[in-house]
């Protein structure tokens, strides 16, 4: 099966399952003015690099795009993180070093948990290796303290919808793998735009599997909301309506994992920092 490496070990998974961070339910109460934030500025598709992915290391691809989300809104920094590196870290934890048959959904999120993520600056994508003592050679401890500085604050596995966009609008991505290929309509998604919409997932997925990053959140013209997913194929982003995504996540028919990267641990506290930043 193509992108089969996608999938934990059932060992991983039950180990990244006890990881998750324990955040009680989001009450909309606690998130009144949440569609607020989706502004132009914090809009990622007005600022990501495209990814055009090598190797079968589509899992890096991703996660390293919603973590350098993450670095901008939290931080106000952008910079390019080392796909490879994270790439090589999770085929580590999978016990799979240097296979380049694909990582898995929960080991990079344990990777995030546990080590962070360096610059693509300090650690090229050309540095793939199927020599771990070459690979061991290249983690100095001032590279891995470089990584350090980057761990995201927990996870959760994906909420429903409407929990998913109050994440998502926050500066929380997710992180997902899910069957592939995909069948998309051609749809007017803003005034005059149009973009590839997900639709009739169960009935006519296909039988690869890939991971990508859900980044933000839209309200089309005809006033359905939709998820915002960056693909690492260089062909930028398409767009996941409510019913879509909940068959997308369902983890009885999803064999990846679909797990929400966490900023801050309070995403109240999260939220409201924001607003205090932007004096609303």
């Amino acid at each position: 099966m193509i992108g089969e490496g996608l999938i934990a070990s059932p060992e991983l998974r039950a180990q990244v399952d006890g990881m998750m961070s324990a955040c009680a339910d989001m009450r909309p109460e606690d998130f009144p003015d949440w569609e607020k934030l989706l502004t132009p500025e914090n809009d990622p598709r007005n600022w990501l690099k495209k990814e055009w992915q090598r190797r079968n290391d589509c899992c890096a691809n991703s996660g390293t795009t919603g973590l350098e989300l993450m670095l901008k809104r939290r931080r106000n920094e952008l910079e390019e993180l080392a796909r490879t590196w994270a790439y090589q870290q999770g085929e580590i934890i999978d016990g799979k070093f240097g296979a380049d048959s694909g990582i898995s959904v929960p080991g990079l999120i344990k990777l995030f948990i546990k080590m962070g993520c360096t610059t693509e600056a300090k650690y090229a994508y050309n540095l793939y290796t199927r020599n771990r003592r070459q690979f061991d050679a290249l983690q100095t401890p001032e590279l891995l303290a470089d990584a350090a500085t980057r761990k995201i604050q927990g996870s959760i596995p994906a909420p429903p919808f409407k929990e998913a966009c109050v994440h998502v609008a926050i500066g929380n991505p997710i992180q997902w793998g899910h069957w592939w290929g995909l069948t998309f309509r051609t749809e007017t998604i803003a005034p005059g735009v149009t973009g590839r919409v997900v639709r009739n997932y169960r009935r006519s997925h296909g039988n690869g599997l890939h991971a990508t990053e859900i980044v933000w959140v839209i309200t089309t013209p005809s006033g359905e909301r939709m998820l915002v997913d960056a693909n690492s194929h260089n062909d930028g982003y398409f767009y996941i309506p409510e019913d879509e995504y909940e068959a997308m996540r369902d983890r009885s028919f999803n064999p990846c994992g679909s797990y929400v990267m966490l900023a801050h641990e309070d995403p109240v506290q999260q939220y409201e920092a924001q607003f205090n930043w932007m004096g609303v």
